[in-house]
């Protein structure tokens, strides 16, 4: 899986916060308390050409809560771990009927093979 899939391509440098602001999986603009204002007294609330000054103040919780979802779904353990964690609720664990109909199956084919002495 490509790791710019869900953070939009922007890396630290150059555009890249330009990219990180305004596309992706969750943009950081959704993140943003107060947007800029530029000379005339408009509030810009896209980031193009602004070298990364694209917010005057971010929502620490919402911006946080956004950093989270984004390593989880870049890093492939983490989409690992997710996998599991879901497919361990949704799976019923095996009874114990079950497990010792397995061993006494397991068994009677073991003795079926093997030769007499």
């Amino acid at each position: 899986m490509q790791p710019n899939l869900f953070q939009g391509g922007g890396l630290a440098t150059f555009y890249g916060q330009n990219l990180n602001h305004n596309i992706g999986f969750w943009p950081r603009s959704k993140t943003c308390k107060t947007f800029p204002t530029n000379d005339d007294g408009v509030t810009v609330r896209d980031c193009i050409g602004d070298n990364g000054f694209c917010c005057a103040e971010y929502d620490d919780d919402k911006d946080s809560s956004r950093t989270t979802a984004l390593i989880l779904l870049k890093v492939p353990y983490s989409i690992g771990f997710i996998a599991a964690l879901f497919l361990h609720l949704l799976l019923p664990e095996d009874t114990e009927d079950a497990q010792k109909e397995f061993e006494e199956e397991t068994e009677a084919m073991i003795e079926a093979r093997s030769p007499e002495a």
